[in-house]
């Protein structure tokens, strides 16, 4: 995979966008994703009645939850890299140039951004410090750091488990270090939103995210010790 070139005419990059059932495309996603490139929106609902996006792909997903949407999604799309992007995530104007770069110099690397926050004040702040700083020590990163990697090694990593109650991205990542598909750190962050901080509470919703990584990590690696 050593001869990927950015910018190619075939569509090597393919946005995969999972849906909950009450989940919209984010306008300020579309304008950050270029024309030529394929994106799948991956739901269990049919497409909005006004829905008049002419260049990406609406798949209406018969299994339940966010892994088998993001599954169906891989197997249908035609590019050599996958990148999953959350429908709330908000890219800076180089993710993709910055993206093509990194693909180029490890094609075999899962690559991930670093992320922020665009809500939530200081204490969600402090929420995008320690991730980086969990992606530091452990190399681990999540699902909403809109990580992106070849769909040969996708699939030979099994895809996302469907039948994890939780984390399904966090054991994906895992498996496919297993595979030889380390993760890269990009090096430029992507936004998110606070909302379920804020619905929940910020210290309660904070630790236990902490707890269930923790937990899944553990398990995963007395499994595969």
């Amino acid at each position: 995979m050593a001869d990927y070139t950015p910018n190619s005419d075939d569509k090597r990059l393919s946005v995969i966008v999972p849906l909950a059932d009450d989940e919209k495309m984010r306008p300020d996603l579309s304008s950050r994703i270029p024309n030529d490139m394929e994106i799948i929106f991956a739901s269990r609902c049919p497409p909005p009645t006004d829905w008049k996006d002419g260049k990406s792909k609406w798949l209406v997903c018969k299994r339940s939850g966010r892994a088998a949407q993001m599954n169906i999604a891989a197997a249908a799309a035609k590019g050599r890299f996958l990148w999953f992007v959350h429908a709330d995530t908000r890219l800076p104007d180089d993710a993709e140039e910055k993206l093509s770069r990194a693909i180029a110099v490890k094609p075999l690397a899962l690559h991930y951004f670093d992320l922020n926050f665009y809500d939530g004040g200081w204490r969600m702040a402090l929420n995008g410090w320690g991730v980086r700083l969990r992606c530091a020590l452990f190399n681990n990163p999540f699902g909403d750091q809109a990580f992106c990697v070849s769909k040969e090694i996708f699939k030979k990593s099994g895809g996302f488990p469907e039948d994890a109650p939780y984390g399904e991205d966090h054991l994906f990542v895992l498996q496919a270090a297993r595979h030889g598909a380390r993760p890269s750190r990009i090096g430029v962050a992507v936004g998110t939103s606070a909302r379920r901080y804020t619905t929940h509470g910020w210290g309660k919703t904070t630790l236990l995210y902490q707890r269930l990584w923790y937990k899944q990590w553990r398990q995963f690696r007395g499994r595969s010790d």
